[in-house]
């Protein structure tokens, strides 16, 4: 496991965001309130509230202070870097890192001040590399068409990173500590997800929601999804037995959430490896597989049907 220290040089500049102080308190629904308080040392920005298109993290240390997910773009990030900054105790080292690389998890660190670590994956890199990501094609392109992403996605830029890890790596903020691990390929082939030690809280990106979500499309990842690999994410997560579960998008919840798609995939891939021992096709595993799991685990058809003929493309 990669440590990543609490300074890296002297170009690792104590956290200083320019700008007015930001009013924290605005928010999701008409009862909005600010970051919810899930810890002592982890906070969210609810997805709805300013600055945040996703669930935001961020995990505060005496030291250090880590940002989970940046926004879409430099306006949000902006938004976002300053929560960060009114959270902080004094002045402190701000890192930034990802669930993954779609622009609303990660373009808002162009907003980020200079002096912010940004903390990327060998596999998050991949993505943007492989899928022309930085030149604006691929999931950029399409976000930057849609007119309610348009003035958000002004300026984005996907920044050099200071730090690239493999594998897993380790952020001491100074009385908390926070794991990062790679997740993929599943969701995109750099999912990331995070555990903060002590705390109890798992962030677990697009690998696990309230609703499983649908196999992406080539052009949206470096990878095509793997259905093994995020089985076995989901057993790793499963297995910190977390309080506390923020996934990228959607209701917050606990350990029954990753559990849930966890139990899910499992049917998956052993109904799918009874059926092939039958030799039937792929079409018929998963016009048998939808029929008998979708509406056991009130999973959405399709999903099910790409989940079934990934495990039977993966199967021996």
């Amino acid at each position: 496991m990669r440590i990543i220290p609490s300074i890296l040089a002297a170009a690792a500049l104590a956290l200083g965001i320019s700008g007015g102080r930001l009013a924290v308190a605005a928010a999701q629904g008409p009862e909005g309130a600010g970051p919810r308080k899930l810890s002592e040392h982890v906070s969210v920005v609810l997805q709805g509230q300013p600055g945040a298109q996703s669930n935001v993290g961020i995990v505060v240390g005496s030291k250090g202070t880590l940002v989970i997910d940046s926004g879409l773009g430099p306006k949000n990030g902006a938004i976002l870097a300053n929560v960060a900054r009114q959270l902080s105790p004094g002045r402190t080292i701000l890192y930034v890192a990802a669930t993954h690389f779609h622009p609303e998890h990660m373009m808002g660190e162009s907003g980020f001040p200079a002096s912010a670590i940004i903390v990327r994956s060998k596999g998050q890199q991949e993505d943007i590399d492989a899928t022309g990501a930085a030149e604006g094609r691929g999931v950029v392109a399409m976000f930057k068409g849609m007119a309610n992403r348009a003035a958000d996605m002004e300026g984005a830029v996907y920044r050099t990173p200071d730090v690239t890890f493999a594998g897993d790596a380790l952020i001491d903020l100074g009385g908390t500590r926070v794991q990062l691990m790679e997740l993929g390929p599943a969701h995109t082939r750099g999912d990331v997800g995070f555990f903060v030690e002590g705390d109890g809280v798992v962030f677990s990106g697009d690998v696990a929601m309230s609703t499983p979500l649908a196999i992406n499309q080539s052009r949206f990842t470096a990878a095509p999804a793997n259905a093994r690999s995020w089985l076995a994410s989901l057993e790793r997560l499963s297995a910190f037995k977390p309080r506390h579960v923020v996934p990228a998008h959607g209701p917050l919840g606990d350990a029954s959430m990753i559990e849930k798609h966890r139990v899910f995939m499992t049917a998956v891939r052993d109904r799918v490896s009874a059926l092939k021992t039958e030799r039937q096709t792929a079409d018929q595993i998963a016009s048998t597989v939808t029929k008998e799991l979708a509406a056991k685990y009130q999973v959405p058809e399709k999903i099910v049907a790409d989940a079934a003929r990934l495990f039977y493309q993966e199967l021996p």
